[in-house]
């Protein structure tokens, strides 16, 4: 009866020493898995980084390339709001040419049929 305790002791311990074995491979193999994801992980986050950094300076040409039609579009504005307060205040020049080109004076002389 104790020799076979003994041999049940052993073979559970045998058991035991198996299923240690099982679990520390599957334990390595799960290192080997997360280790990779972790090699894939970080390179996804270089990628991502780049393409950040990518994406930044895009953003500043195109807030550069706003500021220049944003300025472009002020000053044509200001021009054109100009230009219509001076055509809504006739200049001197036209005024001038006005008086003197184009004065009413009245209906053409007739002249006689003997001329």
């Amino acid at each position: 009866n104790l020799n076979k305790k003994i041999k049940d002791k052993n073979q559970v311990s045998s058991n035991i020493s198996l299923s240690d074995e099982s679990i520390m491979s599957f334990l390595k193999n799960q290192i080997t898995f997360w280790q990779s994801q972790m090699v894939d992980v970080q390179s996804e986050s270089k990628q991502l980084k780049n393409e950040n950094v990518y994406l930044r300076d895009e953003i500043e040409n195109l807030k550069e390339k706003i500021l220049k039609i944003s300025s472009i579009n002020y000053d044509v504005t200001s021009k054109r709001k100009k230009r219509k307060l001076s055509d809504m205040e006739p200049s001197a020049n036209l005024s001038d040419e006005l008086a003197l080109g184009h004065q009413y004076v009245g209906p053409a002389p007739k002249k006689s049929r003997h001329e």
